[in-house]
């Protein structure tokens, strides 16, 4: 990797005991990774947002969209749950597959902390949250052709489903028990092998956010503590983490705009009471996951480190070929 050499500004004088004194300097230090950009393109009219502050409302938008996405599945798991005629057990093992996918790596990526570009591993770690819900939302297609269409009249009295209702031997098929071919379905339609299917979709996308969540915190804190003074790394954290706090709200209140769509967006006179009525919940899952994978991009071009001059310590030099090593040394250090 190329960099252009360093510039020092020194002021030297001899005081006329065979000591030459060197002044504080300054180190111009000009390397590509202090500037805003990628590889060879780095123009000057993006170096304008190479700031901590730029930095900080870039992360805060993704740390707002990943926490949505987050706590997005919370607000959906009946649905989820009435779709797939998932029990309470497997809705449970889904939302601990977010934890399991960060406990796993947790220690991993806080090790890495410094040996890694932290603007452009943030920009991976939002595009993995983006792809998670995306991978999340593939459950509602795969088994989008196996829904009936929705009726058109309302019925809101309410309506108990019974899942055995029908033998398979027989040829009374309905949604409950389908037939001999397809095995038993769910009360919506769904067959059990597409079931199976989607529990381990649903599980990989959340270990995905799990894995994605991991590596936040630590390369966060680290980039702000060692591009900042120390009595701002407080505030600016602050702010990042207090616009955090807004994901989950903006998830819950999304979820309830959602949940009154059907679920294959039709038009239907059902409303949200009617039993037959389910949620459009993928939806949330596709419109948080693009909206990683864009709000992650911007953090690609931010530079490695913000700071470029280092302030060289006073030092001395003796040329008196007579000065003793251990005066020498001592001088030095000063």
């Amino acid at each position: 990797r190329s960099s252009a050499p360093a510039v020092v500004k020194d002021h030297t004088h001899d005081n006329g005991n065979g000591e030459t004194q060197h002044g504080t300097g300054t180190l111009e230090v000009y390397d590509e990774d202090s500037y805003c950009g990628i590889g060879s393109c780095r123009p000057p009219c993006v170096q304008v947002c190479k700031n901590m502050t730029s930095f900080s409302a870039a992360v805060s938008l993704a740390s707002l969209v990943a926490s949505a996405l987050n706590s997005y599945i919370t607000s959906q798991i009946t649905t989820l749950e009435r779709h797939f005629n998932f029990s309470s057990s497997i809705s449970g093992f889904l939302l601990s597959c977010n934890d399991i996918g960060y406990l796993v790596t947790t220690l991993f990526m806080s090790y890495y902390t410094r040996r890694v570009h932290v603007p452009r591993a943030m920009a991976l770690s939002t595009a993995i949250y983006g792809i998670s819900g995306i991978l999340c939302a593939v459950a509602f297609f795969g088994t989008r052709d196996q829904l009936s269409s929705p009726p058109k009249e309302s019925f809101n009295a309410p309506v108990v489903f019974f899942t055995q209702m029908c033998q398979n031997a027989t040829t009374a098929a309905n949604l409950s028990c389908g037939d001999a071919s397809t095995g038993p379905r769910t009360p919506f339609g769904i067959t059990e092998h597409w079931k199976q299917i989607a529990i381990f979709i649903l599980a990989l996308g959340m270990i995905l956010q799990g894995v994605a969540k991991s590596p936040r915190q630590p390369f966060i804190i680290t980039y702000l503590d060692d591009n900042l003074p120390k009595t701002k790394t407080s505030v600016y954290l602050g702010a990042i983490v207090g616009l955090s706090f807004f994901g989950p709200a903006l998830a819950f209140a999304l979820g309830s705009v959602f949940s009154g769509m059907y679920i294959t967006l039709e038009e239907t006179n059902m409303t949200p009471y009617d039993p037959r009525f389910l949620g459009a919940w993928w939806l949330g899952f596709v419109i948080f996951g693009a909206a990683g994978i864009v709000v992650g991009l911007p953090m690609i071009f931010f530079p490695k480190r913000m700071r470029k001059r280092v302030e060289l310590k006073e030092v001395k030099h003796k040329k008196d070929p007579n000065v003793s090593g251990i005066r020498r040394l001592w001088i030095d250090l000063k």
